[in-house]
Formats: structure tokens, C-alpha cells, sequence
């Protein structure tokens, strides 16, 4: 076996032995977001995480059935006209100590325009929380 071939295996090795599989990158950025049930429709302060254009990890203080769908507002600049708001549907239970309740939402129909703002509000945060100077796209 060629070197190349084998660097190709062993790459399609380590991705079909992973144990989740994932349709977008992942980063683990703790933002701040309001979320609401659709059943209640009261807005909340929860904190998400492992975010991608795919869903997040949404850790909130009361618990959500599975397959609820919740709403997120992303405060995505210094302004309140600057929110993204995005649907989803809680697929997981990832762990609960009585007080904190982390679930995995997937979200509903982003749009393009909706997942590039998203990426780039969330690699601007990135660059922050390593203390790099501002990300390309970031707003003056």
C-alpha cells in the first residue's frame, strides 16, 4: 500500500469508528441566549453551547420533553436589533443534577444568510476567548 492510500485509510478509519457524526464543525463557545418553549412561549435566559450551524447544547434551569421545539435568540452584536433567531427540536438529554438541565436541540430550516451570520458571530467569539484581535467580518 502507497503511503498516500494508506494516510486515506487510516483517516476513513479514525471518521467511521467515531462514535457521533456530525453534519457541521463544532465549537464549544458558552454564549449567553433567551430561549422560550413554542408551549409556553416564555422568554428565558439559558446559556448554549457546543454550538454549530447544526444545533447546540442548551443548558437551562427547568427541563424540556424530548422533541419540544424551543426558540433561541443570539444577541449577535451590542445592539438589540442585531438578534438571530433560530428554531429547534430537543433531541437529547445530556445530563441534569436537579437544578441544570442540558439538552441537545437541533435546529429547524437555518437559511444560508442565517448560518453565515451564525458562524461568524461564533468564530468572532472564539477569537476573543483566545485573545486574538478582531475577527475579519466583525463589525466596527
Amino acid at each position: 500500500m502507497s503511503a498516500p492510500s494508506k494516510i486515506k485509510n487510516q483517516k476513513e478509519e479514525v471518521f467511521s469508528n467515531a462514535s457521533e457524526r456530525r453534519k457541521s464543525a463544532r465549537l464549544d463557545i458558552p454564549i449567553k441566549v433567551r430561549y422560550s418553549s413554542v408551549a409556553t412561549r416564555e422568554n428565558l435566559d439559558a446559556v448554549a453551547g457546543n454550538i454549530s450551524a447544526g444545533g447546540c447544547l442548551l443548558i437551562v434551569d427547568e427541563e424540556l420533553g424530548l422533541d419540544s421545539v424551543v426558540e433561541i435568540e443570539v444577541l449577535l452584536g451590542e445592539s438589540e436589533n442585531e438578534i438571530l433567531r433560530l428554531r429547534g427540536r430537543v433531541v437529547r438529554l445530556n445530563s441534569s443534577d436537579g437544578k441544570k438541565f442540558e439538552f441537545g436541540l437541533a435546529f429547524d430550516g437555518m437559511s444560508k444568510e442565517a448560518r453565515r451570520l451564525f458562524a461568524d458571530f461564533c468564530f468572532a467569539r472564539m477569537y476573543e476567548m483566545i485573545g486574538l484581535p478582531e475577527w475579519p467580518t466583525a463589525k466596527k
